[in-house]
């Protein structure tokens, strides 16, 4: 197959936006009654991964985008057999940091999961649904989400007591722990990885959720409880405030063969996006999504797309820290700028991807997003909203 390479320079970033993505219209949105998950477009979902694929590879069909994207960071292409794993978000599935009322706190939007399951099984030659697994091995899923990924016919993953297995290959070992931490036999099983992270805020020093802070979800105690992971997975969250790469637990955990070294492409999760949470100062105090300034006071309805882990977590972190300042939000982030972004910055030192600030100070409001621009980030914005889709979607 005759694959076009795409330009290698600056790692590029691609934001896919379709206005009808989302229609929730925001009412009742701190009561049982939201349901967000409900108003997600399925189609419009199809539509942002065909057309982002192919943007994003700079290649003109959806056979040639994903057989590019699974030679990279060192793939060979699918091998029928091999296992992909999709890692999702489901941190507030946890009934310890509470679900908020029927379960409405933000994590992965199991419509846009489907849509790209979909089309991995009809564009990688020899892919079967059983050799997809797709979860999040650090939490127990709503029932929703269960049945939802279940009907595809793939292989979903959430938290059991043996998830994390004693496996000499899958330990970390990072200098400051005496527990048997491992990466979870998912990512060890799998040849290539997709990630899947949110457009979330989490706290004024972390910044973002973002695919790099997602690795503690791949990382637990060997044959430990849910209880005593959790008690774990505290104890990782002191260590990941340092922009110094041999102290910050994230560097290690991403540096990991089977995070590092099987890492194809992620796919972010901006359908509604978070800028508010528990732990800043200012602004609601749940992880229920609310419509952004930024957006014209509408959700951002955008998936992002990349192959740094880095460069899209700068993306997503300036995103929610203009929309903390155009909401006038105190606490934004940690100063000074410098050292607002810790997680990127150490991990850009470990050679993991790039890291870089916006050139605007200040970002004006508009239908699709603001615009800003970097200088060592190709970053760009699709609108695919009335774009033709080509005979092969």
């Amino acid at each position: 197959m005759a694959t076009v390479h795409a330009e290698k320079t600056r790692p590029k970033v691609l934001r896919v936006y379709h206005a009808h993505a989302t229609n929730w219209d925001f009412q009742n949105s701190v009561t049982s009654e939201s349901r967000y998950w409900e108003r997600v477009n399925i189609d419009a979902c199809r539509k942002m991964i065909a057309e982002g694929l192919k943007t994003f590879t700079k290649n003109p069909t959806l056979d040639e985008a994903w057989n590019w994207i699974l030679y990279q960071n060192g793939g060979k292409g699918y091998v029928k057999g091999q296992k992909i794993s999709i890692k999702l978000n489901w941190n507030d599935c946890d009934p310890g940091l509470g679900d908020g009322p029927n379960g409405n706190y933000l994590v992965s939007n199991t419509q846009l999961v489907q849509a790209v399951v979909e089309s991995l099984l009809v564009h990688v030659p020899g892919l079967r649904p059983e050799n997809l697994l797709v979860g999040d091995p650090s939490r127990i899923p709503y029932d929703r989400i269960r049945s939802a990924l279940a009907g595809l016919g793939v292989q979903v993953i959430e938290f059991k007591p043996d998830i994390f297995i004693a496996s000499p290959d899958g330990r970390l070992n990072y200098p400051n722990w005496q527990d048997d931490y491992v990466c979870d036999a998912m990512f060890g099983q799998s040849t290539h990885l997709i990630e899947m992270p949110l457009l979330k805020a989490i706290t004024p020093s972390w910044g973002v959720a973002g695919v790099l802070k997602d690795a503690q979800g791949k990382v637990g105690l060997a044959k430990a409880s849910y209880h005593d992971n959790r008690k774990a997975w505290k104890k990782k969250h002191r260590e990941t405030f340092s922009h110094t790469d041999r102290l910050n637990t994230l560097v290690h955990m991403n540096s990991h063969p089977w995070i590092k070294g099987k890492r194809r492409l992620i796919i972010a999760d901006g359908l509604y996006g978070l800028f508010n949470g528990q732990h800043f100062p200012s602004g609601p105090k749940d992880d229920i999504p609310r419509p952004w300034m930024l957006f014209n006071n509408a959700f951002p309805n955008s998936i992002l797309f990349s192959t740094d882990p880095v460069a899209i977590d700068c993306v997503m972190h300036d995103l929610v820290r203009f929309e903390r300042m155009c909401q006038g939000l105190s606490g934004s982030f940690l100063k000074p700028v410098k050292f607002q972004k810790p997680i990127q910055l150490a991990c850009a030192v470990a050679g993991l991807g790039t890291n870089d600030e916006p050139a605007e100070s200040k970002v004006t409001p508009s239908p699709i997003g603001p615009v800003i621009s970097y200088a060592n980030i190709d970053y760009e914005v699709a609108d695919v909203t009335f774009r033709k889709p080509g005979l092969e979607e």
